[in-house]
């Protein structure tokens, strides 16, 4: 198993903790701009996605009608 000379531990424990910090990092940094709209983190996540010229269709996981409706309103933003 590779060992991270910086942190001492295993390559893949870090990198979990650097993907896991920049998601950190990134929710404290989008959720004012979404909060800013009367929205919701998930509604501006969908909403960036579906504007990126090159993504035609998200794929997300609706797990009931609740979460479906709340999802559409997501593609509603752009």
């Amino acid at each position: 198993m590779k060992v991270c000379f910086v942190h001492n531990t295993p390559v893949l424990l870090s990198l979990s903790l650097f993907l896991y910090t920049l998601t950190v990092d990134l929710e404290r940094t989008a959720q004012p701009l979404a909060y800013g709209h009367n929205r919701k983190l998930f509604e501006l996540a969908i909403a960036w996605i579906l504007a990126q010229p090159a993504v035609t269709d998200a794929i997300v996981g609706i797990r009931n009608a609740r979460e479906a409706e709340q999802m559409l309103m997501g593609s509603n933003w752009i």
